[in-house]
């Protein structure tokens, strides 16, 4: 529905005392019909284009609820249409994106709750649809709302959407195995554009781009699936196949090793590495002689009839074959004091266990989940879970350490504490579970290193796995890899949980061994009787 206005010249002879609002009226009704009806009187000049906004204000007042939609004054009409909420907004908002007056830009809601659009003639692509995006997620809908324009029709739609997401699985399209190409290889899918919702396009690792690719993610995140859908690829189309792994996790690729190249299978260990790669050293080198006496400066440029086939070289765990392990020195040993936090008046028990050789030097999986040394992107959770464990043994406002202090010590250029951390699972919102963090003692009777365990500590949610008991089995590994001759700690008399399963493990507790500790103004007041050694 609209109202219509049209702009009437008035006659030579027209005087306002003569000619009443009754006389106009009936001068109008005869030249358009009944249903019009004088709106203004103007008698010095005609409507012009910058009376719009007076005009639209005027009208909005005189009808609430209608709006001018069109104006002309060059050919004397204008138009007033309804709006709803919805509408009055979008026109707003579109009218300020493209800088043009609102009556310039039609606007119809659609039944989706979208917008039919008339744009005007001022609408070019480069400068306007950006910013009109910006109107149909920013203004009048929400994210994966989108905009179309016809630049020939001017017409354009704002149309609700979803945003754009990855199906919950890409498959691997065994069909296509072996009609692909050794060059570029399919590893997923590209998230879609606004509005192409389920139409994905494949992407390739493109081996003439880069030689290598290297393959990352959280755990559970779906690495050895795509992997695997890699190496079936590559090998389907005619690629040789070498790997490199950790002995203790070379399982994953069993299903491999029938495919691999001669000597191709380094997962025995560190020597069967070297010899594999040994091995495909010498093939590049007698390639490279093959070439050099055909004048082939590029592999790519020998023909298809003549060309080598490529070697996939997989190494997996390369932390584990090539990342060497910061160990404890032996001048780092001067801080190997018993310095826990619980009151002097609180009887602890002293706790000893002779190591014994579990799950190797600093590596263990419990449930999926790893043990491993900490590293700086932990701190943070460390001192919360050390804030979690003062809390638990009633000493909430006794933590005195920061992230800060605590990464200080941590990595230092020769550290005299250690901590080990066991990761949480994905979507669990922590980085880790648990932690423990320990540093060396020395045994005079022995004649060599222990561990002390300062700490350690599983998140209550997590507690049941076995986590704490697999932290404690890496401590004992270390102890056991590098001959040092027990691990100690001290627990709480009442804390009789954490007693039956030590003593579960075998942990003897040393009840003719009393704790005694130093601190505060005893500690100063000593101190000050002595000097330091020269």
């Amino acid at each position: 529905m609209a109202i219509e206005s049209h702009t009437l010249r008035l006659p030579a002879t027209y005087n306002p005392a003569k000619h009443t609002r009754a006389v106009l009226n009936a001068a109008v009704q005869k030249k358009l019909g009944t249903d019009w009806q004088v709106e203004t009187v103007d008698p010095e000049a005609g409507t012009k284009l910058s009376d719009g906004d007076r005009i639209a204000a005027r009208q909005a007042e005189l009808n609430p609820g209608w709006f001018l939609v069109k104006f002309n004054p060059h050919v004397g009409t204008a138009m007033l249409a309804k709006l709803n909420e919805a509408e009055f907004r979008c026109r707003e908002a579109v009218a300020q994106a493209m800088r043009c007056k609102p009556w310039d830009v039609q606007v119809q809601q659609r039944p989706d709750g979208g917008f039919n659009l008339q744009l005007p003639g001022t609408y070019t692509p480069s400068q306007h649809d950006a910013k009109l995006q910006e109107v149909a997620e920013g203004i009048v809908g929400k994210f994966g709302w989108y905009i179309e324009v016809n630049p020939q029709t001017l017409v354009a739609q704002i149309i609700p959407s979803d945003p754009p997401t990855f199906p919950k699985m890409v498959k691997l399209p065994i069909s296509k195995l072996g009609k692909g190409s050794m060059m570029k290889t399919p590893f997923g899918v590209k998230l879609p554009e606004v509005g192409q919702a389920g139409k994905f396009e494949t992407v390739y690792v493109d081996w003439k781009a880069s030689a290598w690719a290297l393959l990352g993610g959280m755990p559970g995140a779906g690495k050895s699936v795509l992997l695997f859908a890699l190496i079936s690829d590559l090998l389907s189309n005619g690629s040789e196949l070498v790997i490199i792994d950790d002995p203790e996790k070379s399982a994953d690729f069993d299903d491999f090793k029938k495919f691999v190249r001669p000597g191709g299978w380094g997962c025995t260990g560190l020597r069967s590495s070297i010899t594999a790669l040994a091995l495909v050293n010498e093939e590049l080198n007698r390639r490279a002689e093959w070439m050099r006496e055909r004048g082939f400066k590029n592999w790519l440029d020998i023909p298809d009839k003549d060309r080598f086939q490529p070697i996939t070289i997989v190494v997996d765990e390369i932390e584990a074959l090539l990342v060497t392990e910061k160990l404890p020195r032996s001048r780092s040993t001067t801080s190997a004091v018993c310095t826990g936090r619980w009151a002097a008046s609180v009887r602890t028990a002293r706790w000893s266990m002779q190591p014994v050789c579990l799950s190797g030097p600093c590596r263990g999986r419990v449930d999926g989940m790893t043990v491993r040394r900490a590293v700086a992107e932990d701190v943070i959770e460390i001192i919360e879970l050390i804030q979690a464990l003062a809390d638990y043994e009633k000493e909430p406002d006794a933590v005195r350490n920061t992230p800060e202090k605590l990464h200080a010590l941590l990595f230092a250029e020769h550290p005299a504490i250690f901590c080990h951390v066991v990761d949480a699972p994905p979507g669990s919102g922590h980085r880790i579970d648990g932690f423990a963090l320990w540093f060396l003692n020395y045994s005079t009777w022995e004649g060599t290193h222990g561990i002390y365990l300062e700490d350690y500590f599983v998140r209550p949610e997590a507690r049941g796995k076995g986590l704490g008991s697999q932290l404690l089995a890496s401590l004992a590994a270390v102890a056991a890899e590098h001959g040092y001759a027990r691990m100690e700690w001290v627990v709480l008399k009442w804390n009789q949980s954490a007693i039956d399963v030590y003593q579960h493990m075998g942990a003897v507790a040393l009840d003719e061994w009393d704790t005694y500790r130093l601190t505060g103004e005893a500690l100063t007041e000593l101190a000050g009787r002595g000097q330091l050694p020269t």
